[in-house]
Protein backbone atom coordinates (compact mmCIF):
# COMPACT_ATOMS: atom_id res chain seq x y z
CA UNK A 1 0.00 0.00 0.00
CA UNK A 2 2.90 2.19 1.18
CA UNK A 3 4.56 1.58 -2.29
CA UNK A 4 1.16 2.72 -4.18
CA UNK A 5 1.00 5.97 -2.21
CA UNK A 6 4.27 6.79 -2.98
CA UNK A 7 3.94 5.93 -6.58
CA UNK A 8 1.19 8.80 -6.82
CA UNK A 9 2.42 11.20 -4.79
CA UNK A 10 6.04 11.02 -6.78
CA UNK A 11 6.91 15.27 -6.55
CA UNK A 12 6.92 16.66 -10.42
CA UNK A 13 10.15 18.41 -9.57
CA UNK A 14 12.18 15.17 -10.03
CA UNK A 15 10.15 13.95 -13.27
CA UNK A 16 7.30 11.86 -11.29
CA UNK A 17 4.03 13.09 -12.65
CA UNK A 18 1.93 12.81 -16.30
CA UNK A 19 2.76 16.64 -16.95
CA UNK A 20 6.64 16.22 -17.31
CA UNK A 21 6.61 13.46 -19.41
CA UNK A 22 4.67 15.78 -21.67
CA UNK A 23 6.35 18.60 -21.72
CA UNK A 24 9.84 16.89 -21.66
CA UNK A 25 8.78 14.35 -25.43
CA UNK A 26 6.54 17.03 -26.87
CA UNK A 27 7.88 17.36 -29.99
CA UNK A 28 8.17 13.29 -30.11
CA UNK A 29 4.14 13.41 -29.34
CA UNK A 30 3.16 16.23 -31.70
CA UNK A 31 4.43 14.50 -34.52
CA UNK A 32 4.24 10.76 -33.52
CA UNK A 33 0.17 10.85 -32.62
CA UNK A 34 -0.89 12.46 -35.63
CA UNK A 35 1.44 9.68 -37.89
CA UNK A 36 -0.32 7.06 -36.82
CA UNK A 37 -3.97 8.24 -36.74
CA UNK A 38 -3.69 8.81 -40.42
CA UNK A 39 -1.32 5.98 -41.06
CA UNK A 40 -4.39 3.69 -39.89
CA UNK A 41 -7.08 5.63 -41.35
CA UNK A 42 -5.34 5.44 -45.30
CA UNK A 43 -4.22 2.08 -44.61
CA UNK A 44 -7.26 0.48 -43.08
CA UNK A 45 -9.26 2.20 -46.20
CA UNK A 46 -6.76 0.39 -48.64
CA UNK A 47 -6.71 -2.96 -47.18
CA UNK A 48 -10.66 -2.46 -46.82
CA UNK A 49 -11.42 -1.18 -50.07
CA UNK A 50 -8.69 -3.87 -51.36
CA UNK A 51 -7.49 -1.54 -54.34
CA UNK A 52 -4.23 -3.32 -54.45
CA UNK A 53 -5.65 -6.81 -53.36
CA UNK A 54 -4.39 -8.59 -50.65
CA UNK A 55 -1.04 -6.73 -51.18
CA UNK A 56 -0.33 -5.02 -47.42
CA UNK A 57 3.17 -4.13 -48.54
CA UNK A 58 1.84 -0.95 -51.53
CA UNK A 59 -0.69 -0.12 -48.47
CA UNK A 60 2.00 0.28 -46.03
CA UNK A 61 4.05 2.14 -48.41
CA UNK A 62 1.07 4.32 -49.46
CA UNK A 63 0.11 5.40 -45.47
CA UNK A 64 3.51 5.71 -44.30
CA UNK A 65 3.94 8.30 -47.45
CA UNK A 66 0.66 10.04 -47.28
CA UNK A 67 1.51 10.47 -43.13
CA UNK A 68 4.72 12.05 -43.59
CA UNK A 69 3.43 14.61 -46.42
CA UNK A 70 0.73 15.21 -44.27
CA UNK A 71 2.64 16.47 -41.20
CA UNK A 72 5.12 17.92 -43.65
CA UNK A 73 3.74 21.27 -43.14
CA UNK A 74 2.40 21.63 -39.40
CA UNK A 75 -0.63 21.96 -40.77
CA UNK A 76 -2.69 19.11 -39.68
CA UNK A 77 -0.68 19.22 -36.03
CA UNK A 78 -2.20 23.08 -35.56
CA UNK A 79 -5.54 21.32 -36.66
CA UNK A 80 -5.39 18.17 -34.63
CA UNK A 81 -4.65 20.75 -31.74
CA UNK A 82 -7.74 22.50 -32.15
CA UNK A 83 -10.38 19.60 -33.10
CA UNK A 84 -9.42 17.29 -30.59
CA UNK A 85 -10.04 19.37 -27.55
CA UNK A 86 -13.84 20.48 -29.42
CA UNK A 87 -14.27 16.52 -29.72
CA UNK A 88 -13.18 15.83 -26.45
CA UNK A 89 -15.60 18.62 -25.20
CA UNK A 90 -18.40 17.10 -27.11
CA UNK A 91 -17.85 13.60 -26.16
CA UNK A 92 -18.45 15.19 -22.48
CA UNK A 93 -21.13 16.58 -23.32
CA UNK A 94 -23.12 13.66 -25.22
CA UNK A 95 -21.77 11.15 -22.21
CA UNK A 96 -23.33 14.07 -19.90
CA UNK A 97 -26.92 13.69 -22.17
CA UNK A 98 -26.46 9.48 -21.89
CA UNK A 99 -26.81 9.53 -18.70
CA UNK A 100 -29.80 12.01 -17.77
CA UNK A 101 -31.39 10.34 -20.80
CA UNK A 102 -30.75 6.71 -18.67
CA UNK A 103 -31.78 8.10 -15.61
CA UNK A 104 -35.10 9.23 -16.69
CA UNK A 105 -35.92 6.87 -19.71
CA UNK A 106 -36.00 3.37 -21.01
CA UNK A 107 -34.12 2.60 -23.83
CA UNK A 108 -35.70 -0.98 -24.29
CA UNK A 109 -39.73 0.37 -24.17
CA UNK A 110 -39.01 3.32 -26.92
CA UNK A 111 -36.47 4.80 -29.25
CA UNK A 112 -36.65 8.33 -27.88
CA UNK A 113 -33.66 8.05 -26.23
CA UNK A 114 -31.76 7.08 -29.21
CA UNK A 115 -33.37 9.52 -31.38
CA UNK A 116 -32.11 11.93 -29.00
CA UNK A 117 -28.44 10.54 -29.15
CA UNK A 118 -28.51 10.83 -32.63
CA UNK A 119 -30.02 14.27 -33.53
CA UNK A 120 -27.48 15.65 -30.12
CA UNK A 121 -24.57 13.87 -31.78
CA UNK A 122 -25.24 14.98 -35.21
CA UNK A 123 -25.20 18.40 -34.18
CA UNK A 124 -22.33 18.33 -31.75
CA UNK A 125 -20.50 16.76 -34.81
CA UNK A 126 -21.66 19.80 -36.95
CA UNK A 127 -20.69 22.59 -33.81
CA UNK A 128 -17.20 20.71 -33.63
CA UNK A 129 -16.33 20.98 -37.28
CA UNK A 130 -17.52 24.35 -37.83
CA UNK A 131 -15.91 25.68 -34.10
CA UNK A 132 -12.46 23.86 -35.04
CA UNK A 133 -12.35 25.32 -38.87
CA UNK A 134 -13.03 28.53 -37.82
CA UNK A 135 -9.96 29.25 -36.47
CA UNK A 136 -7.98 29.10 -39.71
CA UNK A 137 -8.77 32.13 -42.55
CA UNK A 138 -10.10 29.16 -44.67
CA UNK A 139 -13.31 29.51 -42.82
CA UNK A 140 -13.92 33.21 -42.97
CA UNK A 141 -12.25 33.64 -46.18
CA UNK A 142 -13.64 35.38 -49.18
CA UNK A 143 -14.82 32.17 -50.75
CA UNK A 144 -16.90 31.21 -48.04
CA UNK A 145 -18.65 34.97 -48.01
CA UNK A 146 -19.24 35.19 -51.95
CA UNK A 147 -20.45 31.26 -51.91
CA UNK A 148 -21.54 30.01 -48.32
CA UNK A 149 -25.53 30.81 -49.29
CA UNK A 150 -25.81 29.13 -52.28
CA UNK A 151 -24.15 25.71 -50.35
CA UNK A 152 -26.67 26.03 -47.65
CA UNK A 153 -29.27 26.59 -50.34
CA UNK A 154 -27.74 23.63 -52.19
CA UNK A 155 -27.93 21.87 -49.03
CA UNK A 156 -31.54 22.17 -48.12
CA UNK A 157 -32.96 21.26 -51.41
CA UNK A 158 -30.88 18.15 -50.95
CA UNK A 159 -32.55 17.86 -48.03
CA UNK A 160 -36.44 18.36 -49.15
CA UNK A 161 -35.95 16.28 -52.03
CA UNK A 162 -34.28 13.46 -50.12
CA UNK A 163 -37.54 13.75 -48.02
CA UNK A 164 -39.81 13.76 -50.42
CA UNK A 165 -38.26 11.20 -52.62
CA UNK A 166 -37.72 9.04 -49.24
CA UNK A 167 -41.64 9.43 -47.90
CA UNK A 168 -42.96 9.28 -51.33
CA UNK A 169 -44.62 5.61 -52.36
CA UNK A 170 -45.03 2.15 -50.60
CA UNK A 171 -43.53 2.33 -47.11
CA UNK A 172 -41.24 -0.62 -46.29
CA UNK A 173 -41.47 0.13 -42.18
CA UNK A 174 -38.89 -2.49 -40.97
CA UNK A 175 -36.38 -0.58 -43.51
CA UNK A 176 -36.51 2.68 -40.91
CA UNK A 177 -37.05 0.49 -37.72
CA UNK A 178 -34.12 1.88 -35.73
CA UNK A 179 -35.00 5.22 -36.31
CA UNK A 180 -38.69 5.63 -35.71
CA UNK A 181 -40.28 4.82 -32.10
CA UNK A 182 -42.34 1.80 -31.50
CA UNK A 183 -46.18 2.09 -32.49
CA UNK A 184 -48.35 0.76 -29.86
CA UNK A 185 -52.06 -0.19 -31.24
Amino acid sequence: MINLVSLFSYPAFIGGDLSSFFTTYQDVILYTIPFLLIFSIVYGILIKAKIFGDNKAVATIIGIAVSFLALWQGTVINFFSVIFPNLGIAISVLLVILILLGLFMSFQDSNYGTIILWFTGAVLAIIVILTSLSDYAWWGSYWWQEYGGLIVLLILVAVVVGVVVGTSGKKDKSKYRWLVPDEKP
